[in-house]
């Protein structure tokens, strides 16, 4: 997975790390653009909640031409996260770890 470090984006760099994970899947399938990209067409808002992570990640990924889907779980067990990751498939985790 490809990184990026949230404290670099110029913009927001200490709330956009939803962006950033956002950045970092799209990269992952070869997309070349950076955090930013994605913070300045959405702001810092819209992807703070799973729902709306799920939402840009998805629409980038199709704008982007790339195949990425995102659906948002916010039940899902242990077991459900290790079968997604077995399978290669990268999972944002939702929760408030900038502090």
């Amino acid at each position: 997975m490809p990184y990026f470090y949230q404290y670099d984006n110029s913009l927001h760099p200490g709330s956009t790390c939803q962006n950033t994970v956002i950045a970092m899947v799209l990269a992952w399938q070869g997309w070349d653009g950076n955090p930013d990209v994605i913070t300045g067409y959405w702001g810092k808002d819209h992807a703070q909640t799973p729902e709306g992570l799920s939402e840009v990640l998805t629409l980038e990924a199709a704008y982007w031409g790339l195949s990425v889907r995102s659906v948002p779980h916010t039940n899902a067990s242990f077991d459900d996260l290790r079968t997604l990751l077995d399978r290669g498939l990268p999972v944002p985790i939702h929760g408030y770890f900038t502090s």
